[in-house]
């Protein structure tokens, strides 16, 4: 199940939340008969690329209460809810084996469903998309009898593991099972093609995809790479973002130091089907992050054949430390500037095609959708012969 917002046309809707249509995808190849529940503004029914695709109206909240300051100091805002009864309706009729929900804030508003579910004898499971267990003592009870539903729990690192668990939401006899947040259906392509329509250029390309904002640390970025253009003078740095909150003073580093007024660009932000011509123009992945669930980004990168040099956050080391077939680099989130460009400077030896290749080739072994269909419904058990999802 994935909500997904109303659109005009329920295709266009299922490509605005790709990622779980891709997971569906796949499930489907495995052998798996998955239906795909979207909000839209009509109820509709449609297969797109070999997956059924299931389009519900919203209730939209502020038709029964407003989600004024009161309602927010309460905790009982919302800015929409599933027509959950109709969904019952449907599921009683069409019943699943396995109902899987994408993410906290729709785990909550599915909670009818979700019960309907548990009691019918469904196996239940979310995945973890962000959000922290809340503190407020109505939203920390309206979290806590959503999740009760819950058979299996997925969550993109041992640090968030760690924390549902200790968070006092969840029962005894629920799971927890590491799953990343999301793939990409990004694919690796000449690089030499990928350069010339982004016009990107330098030896080695760096390319950041991270906000500039506080806990992103571009100025931490910028120091650092202003340190590796000793090492590497013909070194080129793209930032790419869509929230500036530090705009300004990421300018005006740059404009105070002639090494890096030649040597970083900044992009801003592009659609994102753009960005895989970005990722395959790339050699290296930079990210200074002090917080990702994720990153979404960096497993695109991977896709497309980048190295990463990234913050050795625990969603972060979960990806990378899987084999040692992975070109890269971990610094500490306390590493100063000059030590992140010590830790980085070695990689420019490994740019080539070979690397590219080996990149790819790691993100087809943990961090495909196919990987995680698998690992998905091997943690769910085994289903019965139907296996409808």
């Amino acid at each position: 199940m994935h909500l997904a917002r109303p659109g005009d046309d329920l295709q266009a809707t299922t490509k605005a939340y790709f990622h779980a249509h891709c997971l569906a995808r796949a499930l489907v190849d495995l052998g798996y008969q998955v239906t795909l529940y979207q909000a839209f503004d009509v109820h509709q029914r449609q297969e797109i690329a070999g997956v059924d695709v299931c389009g519900f109206p919203l209730v939209q909240a502020g038709r029964n209460r407003s989600n004024g300051l009161m309602t927010r100091l309460l905790g009982l805002e919302a800015t929409g809810t599933p027509n959950c009864d109709a969904l019952i309706k449907y599921f009683a009729a069409n019943p699943p084996e396995v109902l899987h929900v994408f993410g906290i804030s729709e785990w909550v508003a599915h909670q009818p469903v979700t019960r309907w579910a548990k009691n019918a004898g469904c196996l239940v499971s979310c995945s973890d998309h962000g959000g922290v267990p809340s503190r407020h003592p109505v939203r920390r009870i309206r979290q806590k009898n959503a999740l009760r539903w819950s058979d299996v729990f997925f969550t993109p690192s041992l640090e968030r593991k760690e924390m549902w668990r200790g968070s006092g939401l969840f029962n005894a006899q629920q799971r927890f099972e590491g799953l990343p947040e999301i793939s990409t259906s990004f694919a690796l392509s000449s690089q030499e093609l990928a350069r010339q329509k982004t016009g990107m250029t330098g030896n080695p390309v760096v390319v950041s995809t991270s906000n500039l904002q506080h806990r992103k640390r571009p100025i931490l970025m910028l120091d650092s790479f202003e340190h590796l253009l000793e090492q590497w003078p013909d070194a080129q740095l793209y930032l790419f973002f869509r929230f500036d909150t530090l705009l300004p003073e990421v300018k005006n580093r740059i404009a105070n130091s002639p090494k890096l007024s030649s040597a970083v660009t900044i992009c801003g932000s592009v659609p994102h089907d753009e960005m895989v011509a970005v990722y395959n123009s790339a050699d290296i992945y930079f990210l200074t992050s002090t917080y990702e669930t994720g990153p979404i980004s960096l497993g695109e990168s991977l896709a497309c054949g980048a190295m990463c040099a990234c913050t050795a956050l625990p969603s972060i080391q979960l990806i990378a430390e899987q084999d040692q077939e992975l070109n890269g680099v971990l610094f500490s989130q306390t590493a100063n500037a000059a030590e992140i460009a010590e830790r980085m400077a070695p990689l420019k030896r490994y740019v080539s095609q070979a690397t590219r290749l080996r990149q790819r080739s790691y993100f087809d072994k943990y961090l495909s959708y196919d990987v995680m269909a698998g690992a998905m419904m091997s943690a769910l058990g085994t289903l019965s012969n139907s296996k409808r999802v």
